[in-house]
């Protein structure tokens, strides 16, 4: 069996709850760069579907549209990741993750 390189997020089923051709930010996700830099901010949707190893996709609006495999994923335990990174390219700094408001709801299917 090859390993899979950590840096490449798997591919995903990527399905919405209520709608599977929608796409409704469920998080903002902020990185914060240590010392100098600019923030970047992401929203995604959360994936509903879960891989083989517990990871969950959230993809982008762009990623949706163009069916990409999603650069952030977030594991069983909370733990985001950019591209199986703590942080993108692996730049010191914080990331930030916040739920919107109603997205548990959305993923199922309440709203």
């Amino acid at each position: 069996m090859m390993a899979r390189d950590p840096l490449v997020a798997p591919a995903f089923l990527i399905r919405c709850a209520s709608e599977p051709s929608s796409w409704s930010a469920t998080h903002k996700i902020t990185f914060v760069p240590q010392g100098s830099g600019t923030s970047q901010t992401w929203f995604v949707m959360l994936a509903i579907d879960t891989a083989a190893d517990g990871l969950r996709a959230a993809v982008t609006h762009g990623e949706w549209l163009s069916q990409t495999t999603a650069a952030w994923t977030v594991d069983p335990a909370g733990t985001w990741r950019w591209r199986g990174r703590s942080t993108p390219r692996g730049e010191a700094g914080t990331v930030e993750v916040t739920e919107l408001s109603g997205a548990s709801k959305r993923l199922l299917g309440f709203e």
